[in-house]
């Protein structure tokens, strides 16, 4: 085991049975390990323990790397909290992308819409944002700005007046959230099927599924 000037803690590589000495991580791919590590032990942190008690020694006791290494990558708390906003929006955007051109009629599209939602919204993603914005307000237009430019990306084609479009995205916000938070309080409860549909049946209202099917 060694300790890089860093500060990461790493193990010696082993060596092949042929005797070739296994091929070194570059310092590029060591740091980006790093950062991924921290990221996601934030994230993990924050959703399980709230947002004060996420302290750095618990975020790179969990990441498994040294405080020292967590630093030299980050520098603060609030630079983490930042990474942490930054994936979540990313992964967020990746589970949406090509959304709209692998289902075009609507009914499907929505349904796909909702489960590819709600597996952000069932995680730590969903909890560790809502911690955040809770207490770092400050954030909250730059996570709606993001969520806004996706549904539009999704629902954009659609060419409805813009009030109904935010009632639209504001519906699917409220209950997903609303589900998410009942998951949190009552664990072990599973989500029931008919809050689901009660969210598809609304917004194919609210998005003029009827009209476009006639």
């Amino acid at each position: 085991m060694a300790i890089s000037p860093e500060g990461e803690v790493t193990a010696a590589e082993p060596q092949a049975a042929t005797g070739r000495t296994k091929k070194r991580r570059t310092q590029a791919e060591r740091s980006a390990a790093t950062r991924e590590s921290v990221v996601r032990a934030a994230t993990e942190c924050i959703a399980e323990l709230g947002f004060s008690n996420a302290t750095m020694s618990r975020i790179a006791e969990r990441a498994g790397v040294t405080w020292g290494a967590m630093q030299h990558q980050f520098g603060d708390k609030d630079a983490i909290i930042e990474a942490v906003i930054d994936r979540s929006l990313d992964e967020l955007a990746s589970r949406m992308d090509g959304l709209r051109e692998a289902e075009p009629e609507l009914r499907r599209r929505i349904h796909a819409f909702t489960e590819r939602a709600w597996v952000i919204f069932e995680g730590p993603v969903y909890r560790a944002i809502l911690y955040i914005v809770l207490h770092r307000r400050e954030n909250t237009e730059r996570i709606a700005s993001v969520c806004t430019r996706l549904w539009t990306e999704i629902f954009g084609d659609l060419a409805l007046p813009e009030e109904q479009q935010f009632a639209a995205m504001r519906f699917t916000f409220v209950m997903l959230s609303g589900i998410a938070t009942e998951s949190a309080v009552l664990p072990g409860v599973e989500p029931s099927k008919d809050h689901f549909e009660v969210i598809e049946s609304t917004l194919l209202g609210l998005l003029g599924g009827r009209k476009s099917e006639e």
